[in-house]
């Protein structure tokens, strides 16, 4: 509680007067909303509604049935609150008491006046004139103390539900460890938000219970005087309404239970499916689970349905029940009296009127409102008593505080001397005994709430003395579960321990292991509520390493963070946890594990600036795993299970043999740490680019400037509603007339009758007496009886006319009923689309609580109470309409009277509905601070008080929850001032229809002023339920709103284009990156920029760099999960420009945080559901799962659930790898684990990686260098650029390169690791291509011998005899005479190939070049190139493409390898990325290769005509007469197989993107080779956006080899 206050509330400075008119509204009455929501915060809570004080009267209470419930007796907190507010409930009680009191006159008093306009010789006109006047203020009367009877209930079930919710915080906040780790927030919220409106209800419509009998009976001795004995019949109607509501009611509460077991399923669900949505966006599968939660949304709404139309049948009956009551007392009346006059008729209209409108509220509704809000306390009262039980068991009697000493001079500052602690969650004899003697269910919540443990104990620490001193470095080191943690708890008091002593000399500050951080800013979060000191805060925003995050926060230190504001990454907020800790300036710093939520660069800065620097003179105890830091410590604690193992520094413990590497960290856990940490600061990044684009994103179409009636009409708007809506108002008219029908027939027989003296234009009040409206009544002002019907057959068309209205309005209610839930189907499955289709940034930047708030709480107001509101709003309205157009037709005198009423009740609307919708805007802004408040305070327990900031959090959300009470508050007086102008100006109108009435007595027509003043009279109540149910509308509109922002969030493209891809697209998985971008939203920041890089086809890929440098957001570029700029193309086809679902269908992801969908594991492996069960089975074999999914009962059936635990997370990779192997796309993304993970389930990953999926494109994004050194390329990014491309080998070899910096953060021996890594996939890819080259060349012979129709002997094309092939014609002449000459072969066998004819068949390329040749005139003139003649071969579309030869044997590579590798290096060199220049972006020069499934190659010539012709630079002094071709330059790593082939078009094909090189052999440091086979250098080599162009190459660069 604030203790000063700064703008007094207003309703505390109004005086008696004020109050009761509420006078004191006018400063923030009739506003702009905006305005009325800015000038409303600005003033205090009224004293007597602070929640400070609330509370405490209700604790005192409350603590004395504690005190009961710990002597063995049972607590009841219904009865502490209504002990509490128990003169808050007897007051409205009276005050309703006197209200219907004034009601119960006015059917009397109209008595009177009727008789007078009738004609009734006894009352004269002043006696009129009194009877008038006491009319009128007997209705005066009921309407004051009616409003003031609904503000007090109001008011008093706001102080109920203000002091619970403080005393519920206070329960929060003083929770022990295990009572808070067993209770989920989300249930703690429920409590909050239970509590909505039960009290309202029940402090609303408990009176009755007891009025109503009272008025039941005075009701029926008011009949028995005017009917005499027939008037005691409404005993027996009220005893059969009673028992059909009861009916109804127990029918309705059944519905209710079995629709809200399907919401909560559909809300857990929908839960599920929003905190995975990113991973069901990238598998596509929208489409599948929406009809989940369409199925359980259906099934919910059956149950509403049949809910709803419960209530129709009760309404609709009750309106039948009154008319036939009124034809029953009429008629017995008349049977045992003879006669029944018109005031006799009147006076028991008007008297059922009033017992009708009490049987709406009595007795179901109060019961139902009393039983609800008993099940309602009955679970907060389960939740208060946490812990209590606990605190009174004498053998659990715990010591939960600890020694705290203030001596300076003392030389130690922790002492422990024998402490044994443990959980206190045992069943003990004692405990036992005590809840035999309480005699308590064992199903409690309590119990259930806490999952107690039925063994000895949970865990403990065992004997532990220990004293640290002042000043050391103490580090605590120990095996998990050992007790680190224990014994910090223990020593800021959060452990209770049993015996021993604990004694701390000084302040304490605590660091918790799992960093926390409540809503405010980085500067609250750091002061932390002690005093702001500029240089001292400045020396701790350094020392912790925050001076990079408050250079990137967009608002510094002032940016809000916590739940609502900006989403820290772990790292970040463990850094201000320990600057919290720092700036508290203590004695004693209780550290707990602070180096585990950080990168290695921020703990040794954090060790060497902060704990050996700022802190340096405090003591300070330290969790750590960490090596290095142990070292440093002046002492090591050791603990095993629970026990103080050993003590003493590093030197002395390694002395006694203890071995500390056992308690450290191992090389993989740091680097599946260090993968967390990298995927955290990736997405941070994300969430702050996204986070900023929000804050400067300004939406122009704010819902909060929409009126309630346009967005209930956007709500009811569709088909249904089009197509209902005239069969509705001809039910609805149907139904009115036949009900006007009846009261006419009734009226015309009660007048025919004798001595009756009544009209049927009076008589036709009978639609008064029902509770339910049918139709305006105006058609009766000009009714006459009709003479040809016999008076005999009257009273029998009237229960017929009755019967036909009540099943006509039974069917325009179920009409209506059905009209209303397709509206909410609707609602909620647009919501659903839009949610499945929004951008994923959404799901990054809003909240999951937010958006689930929307999908339970405002939709289940919108299937109950918006159908419902808008029904009784506009019938009421219309009903109220009717009266005025009736009594204005009878008199056109009350036009003037009725023009001013009209004209105000317009103005009320719209002044009040703009102050009521800025109140309902206030409301809502402080609702959200109070429910964040119990999360924080949850999750942030051991810090709050390890600070003694108890109090301090306290006074904090009483001041959030005062200003949610100020709201409710004024949104009451609001309502309640709206109330009280428009029920005066009624009762206004009311008096002057009744005194012209009686001036007008022999002017009119005395039945139709006797019809005039008695709809005057009852005019009143309609009102005031039309005020009451048009505020409650407008509350409500509130979740309309809500629903209509989500379905207008912004939606991602298209899932499906006009011009999809072919069928098999992609066929090769190359990619190609051409200037792409991506944003986090349209104008927002970029995260990747400018990529220019070529993934060639079945090439496998590492993407790494450091943290946040933007390697995950190149699969989010692939999935096109954000803003995409530039060109991407897969194989030829430009992925901006298809659907999504056509590119996702296309990819397979193994995210690193893999998760099972609802459902079976089959449905999870088969998401198409189209393979048997022995083709799954073999694919789990192939993946190494089949043991695993054949050990789990069901085994392919298995319901995995919504929170699967059945895989571990490797496990469940496996599974995704699985799915890949099903789809059998051409590429992979994989993204490696970031958490623990088995090695051999990872090393398994790895092998499926490599042997499965070798015909596709595989990109890994790796934490774990070691995961991509066998890789054909690893892409390097820093900043969102990629800054290197290029093989493991080559990027171990550049001195200073990113990749080498990458390596360097790890140790010495990590980075040789690598180095050898490197080497051998460099080694074995180099076996591999000569394998290959070789394979092709003898492929090329056995073609050539098999054309030439050779008889060679098997084995004759050994590959001694290959070897001696030179590029000369004459050196294969030679080596065909070679063979020819060898002795196992006869002369007459051996023939010279040229000297054959050729056969008619197809020649390979090869041959095709080889006899073009061979037959040249000029075969020994080879000394120039322009005596060459290229050989072509025209493809299917007339294009003539040059042919590849090959000429050369192939060498080893290990020759020359010193001279290679220097070479190499050198080359790298001069590509880094400081020496790279911006050239054009074309690569027309360089010819196009196409690969696919031929075994031919082809190449394109290149279409630039202008580029450089190499081949003239060929000196001609070549000996041998050797033509160099040009040949392609492709991948030392993984080759890929020529194709036949090409791509449509130069722009787009796999060649298109900027050609870049890579390092290779130059013919120099291998030596002239003859027969290699080789492809023309196109290859292009990206860095940092740079390349080298075909032509620019050196002729060195041209003849460089790598092999296929």
């Amino acid at each position: 509680m604030s203790k000063e206050r700064r703008n007094p509330c207003l309703f505390d400075q109004a005086n008696f007067l004020s109050k009761l008119t509420f006078w004191w509204l006018n400063p923030v009455f009739g506003r702009n909303p905006q305005s009325v929501a800015d000038k409303s915060c600005q003033y205090d809570v009224a004293a007597s509604d602070e929640a400070d004080l609330l509370e405490r009267r209700l604790d005192s209470w409350w603590k004395k049935e504690v005190r009961q419930y710990c002597e063995g007796g049972d607590a009841n907190l219904k009865k502490a609150i209504l002990s509490t507010f128990v003169l808050q409930w007897i007051l409205p009680g009276l005050v309703l008491l006197l209200a219907e009191v004034f009601r119960l006159c006015q059917p009397v008093l109209l008595g009177f006046v009727v008789g007078y306009i009738s004609g009734d010789p006894t009352l004269t006109p002043k006696d009129a004139y009194l009877y008038g006047i006491g009319l009128g203020v007997m209705v005066f009367l009921h309407a004051i103390t009616s409003t003031i009877y609904f503000f007090l209930t109001r008011r008093t079930a706001l102080k109920m539900k203000t002091s619970l919710e403080a005393l519920l915080y206070r329960k929060v906040i003083s929770l022990s460890c295990e009572a808070a780790l067993m209770t989920s927030p989300s249930v703690v919220k429920e409590q909050f938000t239970a509590n909505g409106d039960v009290f309202t209800g029940v402090v609303e419509h408990v009176h009755y219970l007891w009025i109503g009998p009272v008025q039941v009976a005075v009701i029926s001795y008011l009949l028995h005087r005017e009917v005499g004995t027939a008037g005691l019949l409404c005993l027996v109607v009220v005893v059969a309404v009673v028992l059909l509501n009861t009916i109804l009611e127990v029918a309705a509460s059944k519905l209710r239970e079995k629709s809200r077991v399907w919401a909560e399923q559909r809300w857990q669900l929908t839960s599920h499916i929003l905190a995975v949505m990113v991973q069901i966006k990238v598998c596509c599968l929208e489409s599948t689970l929406t009809p989940l939660i369409t199925s359980l949304r259906n099934k919910e709404l059956r149950g509403i349905k049949g809910l709803a139309a419960v209530h129709a049948i009760l309404w609709c009956m009750l309106g039948g029940v009154c008319r036939l009551m009124l034809l029953l007392v009429v008629l017995v009346a008349m049977d045992t009296q003879g006669m029944v006059t018109l005031r006799s008729v009147f006076t028991c209209l008007a008297l059922l009127d009033v017992l009708m409108w009490s049987l709406h509220r009595f007795p179901v509704s109060g019961v139902r409102d009393w039983l609800v809000m008993g099940s309602t306390l009955d679970n907060i009262q389960n939740f208060l008593l946490l812990d209590e039980e606990k605190e009174q068991i004498k053998d659990l009697r715990l010591h939960r505080t600890v020694s705290y000493r203030n001596e300076p001079y003392a030389d130690w500052v922790v002492d422990i001397d024998h402490m044994t602690a443990r959980w206190p969650t045992v069943h003990t004899g004692e405990r036992k005994r005590f809840q035999k003697r309480r005699t308590r269910d064992s199903t409690s919540s309590t119990k259930s709430l806490l999952h107690e443990s039925d063994v000895e104990h949970a865990f403990s620490l065992k004997y532990l003395s220990l004293q640290v001193k002042k000043g050391e470095l103490l580090a605590v080191v120990g095996p998990q579960l050992s007790g680190k943690t224990s014994l910090l708890m223990t020593l800021i008091g959060e452990l209770p321990y049993e015996i021993g002593q604990i004694s701390v000399n000084g302040r304490v500050a605590f660091c918790a292991q799992e960093p926390w951080l409540f809503s405010g800013s980085v500067r609250d979060n750091i002061v932390f509520g002690d005093t702001y000191d500029a240089t001292r805060y400045e020396m701790v925003i350094g020392a912790c390493s925050l001076t990079q995050l408050l250079e990137i926060l967009p608002e510094g230190d002032e940016t809000q963070v916590g739940e609502r504001g900006l989403d820290l990454s772990r790292g970040y907020k463990a850094k201000i946890t320990l600057a919290r800790a720092v700036y508290h300036n203590a004695d004693i710093y209780l550290l707990d594990d602070i180096f585990s939520c950080v990168d290695s660069q921020t703990r040794q800065d954090i060790m060497k600036w902060c704990i050996s620097g700022t802190l340096e003179s405090k003591t300070r105890v330290i969790v750590t795993r960490n090596l290095q830091y142990l070292k440093a410590a002046n002492r090591i604690a050791v603990l095993r299970e629970g026990s103080l193992f050993d003590i003493g520094s590093y030197e002395e413990l390694q002395s006694k043999g203890v071995d500390i590497r056992e308690f450290v960290t191992s090389d993989q856990s740091q680097s599946q740490h260090k993968g967390q940490l990298e995927a955290e600061e990736e997405n941070f990044r994300v969430r702050l680019a996204l986070w900023k684009a929000q804050k400067e994103d300004v939406k122009s179409d704010d819902l909060t400037s929409i009126s309630d009636l346009r967005l209930l009409f956007t709500f009811l708007s569709g088909k249904l509603f089009y197509c209902l809506l005239p069969l509705l108002v001809l039910l609805w008219f149907g139904a009115q007339s036949l009900g006007l029908a009846s009261d006419w027939t009734l009226a015309t027989w009660v007048s025919s009758q004798p001595a009756t003296g009544a009209s049927a234009e009076q008589t036709s009040i009978i639609y008064q007496a029902s509770p339910v409206p049918l139709v305006s009544p105006s058609v009766l002002v000009t009714g006459r009886p009709q003479e040809n019907v016999d008076d005999v057959a009257k009273p029998l068309l009237y229960p017929l006319f009755v019967a036909i209205a009540t099943v006509l309005g039974l069917a325009f209610a179920l009409a209506l009923v059905e009209m209303c839930v397709s509206a909410a189907k609707r609602c909620h499955d647009s919501m659903l689309e839009a949610l499945m289709r929004a951008k994923v940034g959404f799901f990054l930047t809003a909240s999951a609580e937010s958006v689930m708030s929307v999908f339970s709480h405002h939709l289940s107001f919108i299937d109950t109470c918006v159908p419902c509101l808008s029904y009784l709003t506009a019938e009421t309205l219309l009903r109220v309409f009717g009266l005025m157009v009736v009594m204005c037709a009878i008199n056109p005198w009350l036009v003037m009277a009725a023009l001013p009423l009209l004209i105000t009740m317009a103005t009320l609307q719209v002044f009040g509905a703009r102050t009521l919708k800025g109140v309902r805007t206030l409301r809502e802004k402080a609702r959200e601070p109070v429910k964040s408040s119990i999360t924080e305070t949850l999750q942030g327990l051991e810090t709050i008080r390890a600070f003694k900031r108890r109090d301090h959090f306290t006074e904090g959300f009483d001041a959030h929850l005062n200003l949610l009470s100020w709201s409710r508050f004024l949104a009451l007086c609001v309502h309640s001032r709206l109330l009280l102008i428009c029920v005066f100006v009624i009762v206004l109108f009311i008096s002057a229809v009744i005194y012209v009435s009686i001036m007008l007595v022999g002017s009119i027509n005395s039945g139709l002023l006797a019809l005039c003043v008695t709809y005057c009279v009852t005019l009143l109540t309609p009102v005031q339920a039309l005020m009451q149910y048009a505020v409650s509308l407008g509350d409500h509109m509130m979740s309309v709103q809500q629903a209509l922002a989500l379905r207008r969030e912004e939606q991602e493209p298209a899932l499906f284009s006009d011009k999809p891809p072919p069928d098999d697209w992609p066929n090769r998985g190359s990619i190609t990156f051409s200037s792409t971008s991506l944003l986090a939203g349209p104008n927002g920041t970029y995260l990747l920029r400018d990529i220019n890089v070529h993934i060639k086809s079945r090439e496998k890929v590492g993407v790494v760099g450091d943290a946040g440098s933007g390697k995950y957001s190149l699969v989010a570029a692939l999935l096109r999960l954000g803003q995409v700029q530039g060109m991407l193309f897969m194989d030829g086809f430009d992925i901006l420009k298809i659907g999504l679902h056509e590119l996702r269908k296309n990819i397979s992801v193994v995210p690193k945080d893999p998760i099972l969908l609802p459902g079976t594991l089959r449905s999870n492996l088969d998401l198409s559901g189209l393979l048997s069960d022995e083709e799954l089975w073999g694919i789990l074999e192939q993946v190494g799962l089949r043991d695993r999914v054949a050990g789990i009962r069901g085994g392919l059936s298995v319901d995995v659930g919504v929170d699967a635990s059945l895989l571990s997370l490797g496990q469940k990779q496996l599974l995704y790898l699985a799915r890949a192997v099903i789809r059998k796309t051409k590429l992979i993304l994989f993204e490696e684990a970031t958490d623990n993970i088995e090695p051999s389930v990872n090393d398994q990953i790895q092998r499926i990686l490599r042997a499965k999926f070798r015909d596709c494109t595989v990109l890994t994004v790796a934490h774990r260098l070691p995961s991509v050194m066998d890789c054909d390329r690893i892409m390097v990014f820093h900043k969102g650029e990629a800054k290197e491309f290029d093989t493991p080998y080559n990027l171990m070899n550049t001195g200073d390169g990113y990749f080498m910096r990458l390596v360097e953060q790890g140790s010495r021996r990590q980075a040789q690791h690598l180095r050898s890594l490197a080497e051998l996939s460099h080694q074995q890819r180099a076996s591999a291509s000569l394998m290959l080259e070789h394979a092709v060349f003898m492929a090329t012979e056995q073609l050539h011998a098999s054309t030439e129709d050779l008889t060679f002997r098997p084995g004759s094309l050994a590959w001694s005899n290959l070897a001696k092939f030179t590029k000369s014609q004459d050196s294969l002449e030679k080596a065909y005479s070679d063979w020819g000459s060898r002795g196992d072969v006869r002369d007459e066998e051996v023939t010279s190939p040229l000297a054959r004819p050729k056969p008619q068949v197809s020649m390979a390329p090869a041959q095709k070049l080889i006899n073009k040749r061979r037959m040249s005139p000029n075969r020994g003139k080879r000394a120039g190139h322009a005596d060459r003649e290229e050989v072509t071969e025209k493809e299917e579309g007339g294009e003539q493409l040059p042919l590849l030869s090959y000429d050369t044997p192939p060498k080893l590579l290990a020759q020359n390898s010193a001279e290679s590798d220097e070479a190499g290096r050198e080359k790298e060199r001069t590509y880094r990325p400081n020496n790279g220049k911006n050239v054009p972006r074309s690569v027309e020069s360089s010819p196009i290769v196409d690969y696919s499934s031929s075994p031919r190659p082809r190449v394109r010539s290149p279409t630039n005509q202008n580029a450089p012709n190499r081949d003239t630079d060929r000196s001609s002094s070549n000996p041998r007469g050797v033509v160099e071709r040009r040949i392609l330059e492709t991948s030392i790593d993984t080759p890929p197989v020529p194709r036949r082939n090409f791509s449509p078009s130069p722009s787009i094909g796999e060649a298109s993107a900027p050609p870049a090189r890579v390092q290779g052999r130059s013919e120099k440091s291998r030596g002239r080779t003859s027969g290699r086979v080789g492809y023309p250098s196109s290859r292009p080599r990206i860095i940092s956006g740079e390349y080298s162009p075909p032509g620019q190459e050196s002729k060195e660069d041209t003849e460089r080899i790598i092999f296929c």
